[in-house]
């Protein structure tokens, strides 16, 4: 099973930016790959539940386990 976790810059960028956890780890378990970064990381897109679209920066953290950290997350324009 996989784990999701929060890096302590995506916790204070959620906090800043009024967006729930609930919200932000549901896109980064189903939401939709946009971008794929050459570092690694990967920009997910998804709706919350007040209807706004999302974007989560994510990385895998273990492959086997398909382990993820949120890097950070924002409104979309």
């Amino acid at each position: 099973m996989s784990e999701i976790t929060l890096s302590n810059h995506a916790k204070y960028r959620l906090m800043e930016r009024g967006l729930s956890v609930h919200d932000i780890k549901k896109i980064a378990k189903s939401g939709k790959i946009i971008k794929v970064l050459e570092d690694g990381q990967f920009k997910m897109e998804g709706l919350c539940n007040n209807g706004k679209k999302a974007i989560v920066v994510c990385k895998k953290t273990n492959y086997s386990r398909n382990d993820i950290v949120i890097i950070t997350a924002y409104y979309a324009n």
